[in-house]
C-alpha cells in the first residue's frame, strides 16, 4: 500500500560526510545559501527565492560550485516561460493524472547513498499516453526530489518494457529535446548512470536522438543491459522492487501510487508556484530565449526516424 511507504532521507552523519566530499560544511552551505539569495535578488527578471532548502540542493549538487549553481538557477527558472509547455496547468488534482505518472523516484536510497528514478509505461495503452503531460509529472515530481532529498547521484532507469512505436511516434521531436534539457540542464541533478532494459530498435533511435544533447560524460555512463540482474550488479539489490531483481518489499505498482499520493498531497503548492516566474524582459544583455536547436524542425516526431 503507498500509505505504508516512506521517502529514504540521509542520516546526519551520513549528509555531513557527502558535504565533506565536495569540501563542504554546514557552515559553508548557510553561507552559499545566503550568497545565492542575495545573487537572485540582485536579478532584476528572477523572482525572489527565499526557500533555503532549494538553494542548498542547488549548492550540494553543483558541486560546491557557486556559478555552475548560479546558471542552473537562472535555467530553472528561465525555463518556465521559453519552455511552458511543462509548467503551465500543474494540477495533480485532475481525475486522469495518474495516467501522466511513467517517471517514479524509489523510496529507498542505495547503499551508496544514491536515488534510483524509473521511467516506465506500467502497461498504458498507446491510446492514453500524453508525452507532454508526463513530461510535465515527471518534472513536477523532480520539484519536490531536489528540496527533499540529499543523495550522491541518481541513477536513471528506462525500461522500455510495454512501450509501443505508436507510444514513441506520438512524442513531438522539440518536446522529446526540451524535456531533456529541463532534466538535464535546469534541475539540480548528478547524474551517476543512464540504464536501459528492455531494449527495442524503437528504443536505440530514441536513445540516439537523447546522446545528441548530452555531454560526453554522460553519454559513457550510458548502459543496455540484456536482464535485471546486469542492473542489480550495477547498482545494487536494496533499492530496487522485486520486478527488478531488488529486495524493497513495494511493488512498481504501490510505489507509483506513492508518487501520485505525493504529488496529490502538495497541490496547493504546485499551483502556487507555477505563477512564480521570471520576467524576461527585463533580462540585462543577453537574448531573452533559450537557443533552441533546430532539430527536424519544431514540428517533427519520431514518425520520422525510420525504425529497422
Amino acid at each position: 500500500m503507498a500509505n505504508n511507504i516512506e521517502l529514504e532521507v540521509v542520516s546526519d552523519d551520513m549528509k555531513a560526510k557527502l558535504y565533506k566530499k565536495f569540501g563542504m560544511t554546514e557552515a559553508s552551505v548557510k553561507r552559499d545559501v545566503e550568497h545565492l539569495k542575495q545573487w537572485i535578488q540582485k536579478q532584476p527578471h528572477l523572482p525572489h527565492v527565499t526557500d533555503d532548502r532549494l538553494l542548498e540542493s542547488f549548492s550540494f549538487n553543483c558541486k560546491n560550485s557557486l556559478e555552475v549553481a548560479k546558471t542552473k538557477l537562472e535555467n530553472y527558472y528561465t525555463v518556465r516561460v521559453t519552455i511552458p509547455e511543462f509548467f503551465k496547468d500543474r494540477d495533480p488534482g485532475v481525475d486522469d493524472f495518474l495516467d501522466h505518472i511513467v517517471y517514479t523516484y524509489l523510496p529507498r536510497l542505495t547503499k551508496t547513498q544514491e536515488r534510483v528514478v524509473i521511467f516506465t509505461v506500467y502497461g498504458m495503452p498507446a491510446g492514453r499516453y500524453k508525452p507532454l503531460e508526463t513530461g510535465m509529472a515527471s518534472l513536477m515530481l523532480s520539484d519536490l526530489l531536489v528540496r527533499r532529498d540529499t543523495n550522491d547521484g541518481v541513477h536513471i532507469v528506462y525500461d522500455s518494457q510495454g512501450v509501443s512505436v505508436e507510444h514513441t511516434t506520438s512524442i513531438p521531436l522539440q518536446a522529446f529535446k526540451n524535456f531533456i534539457y529541463c532534466y538535464m540542464q535546469a534541475y539540480p541533478m548528478r547524474i551517476s548512470g543512464i540504464h536501459i532494459l528492455n531494449a527495442t530498435s524503437i528504443t536505440i533511435a530514441m536513445l540516439n536522438i537523447a546522446k545528441m544533447f548530452l555531454k560526453e560524460k554522460l553519454r559513457e555512463r550510458i548502459k543496455i543491459h540484456s536482464n535485471y540482474q546486469s542492473l542489480v550488479d550495477q547498482i545494487g539489490e536494496v533499492a530496487l522492487p522485486k520486478e527488478y531483481g531488488g529486495t524493497y518489499p513495494h511493488t512498481m505498482k504501490e510505489i507509483r501510487g506513492f508518487c501520485h499520493k505525493t504529488l496529490v498531497e502538495n497541490r496547493s503548492w504546485f499551483l502556487k508556484e507555477q505563477s512564480i516566474l521570471p520576467d524576461l524582459s527585463k533580462k540585462p544583455g543577453a537574448e531573452n530565449q533559450i537557443p533552441q536547436t533546430q532539430l527536424f524542425g519544431l514540428e517533427g516526431s519520431f514518425r520520422k526516424i525510420e525504425i529497422d
